[in-house]
């Protein structure tokens, strides 16, 4: 919004910026230019900055050394991806062998809007299954036959810049 001074030269811009939401600092350079009634032009830049938001501490850990416990497969664990490239890991024990299901939802409100499983042996990086929207809404399905007894990592994240909160629920089918 430009407001003009009283003939005295002097006047007024306003400048609306929106929060900066993201974990990067941002920098624009704002350019002024204004004409004397002589003719002559000055010109002002202004660099504008905000800086990015500081990141909840993760829910839970991204590896192998740094998890969360899945104690029992019959009870649903529930994260947030907090951040663009957050990933939760959860690791748990096969009660039993079989095939097992693990199945992403999301809440009404707040919710991972598209969300990736991937299931890793004890090793952390030999995948035993991957899906992205095979359980509907955009959430991931995985499904693999387990051995009893064997630990295994649950990787959860968001599809690109997804974030928000879910939930994982595992059945073993008959």
């Amino acid at each position: 919004t430009v407001s003009p001074g009283s003939g005295s030269g002097n006047g007024s811009v306003m400048v609306s910026l929106s929060a900066n939401t993201s974990t990067l600092t941002r920098s624009a350079v704002l350019t002024f230019t204004t004409q004397s009634s002589s003719g002559s032009q000055v010109t002002k830049m202004v660099t504008v900055t905000q800086t990015g938001v500081t990141p909840a501490s993760d829910d839970c850990g991204s590896s192998t050394v740094s998890y969360c416990s899945w104690s029992s497969l019959s009870s649903a664990v529930s994260g947030s991806i907090q951040t663009s490239g957050d990933k939760d890991w959860f690791r748990f024990t096969a009660p039993s062998s079989g095939t097992w299901v693990f199945t992403a939802s999301k809440p009404a409100s707040g919710g991972l809007s598209d969300s990736i499983g991937t299931l890793y042996a004890a090793n952390g990086s030999t995948v035993v299954a991957t899906d992205d929207d095979s359980g509907g809404n955009f959430q991931f399905k995985v499904q693999a036959v387990l051995t009893a007894g064997q630990v295994y990592f649950l990787e959860v994240k968001g599809y690109v810049t997804s974030v928000g909160n879910y939930t994982v629920t595992a059945t073993r089918l008959a």
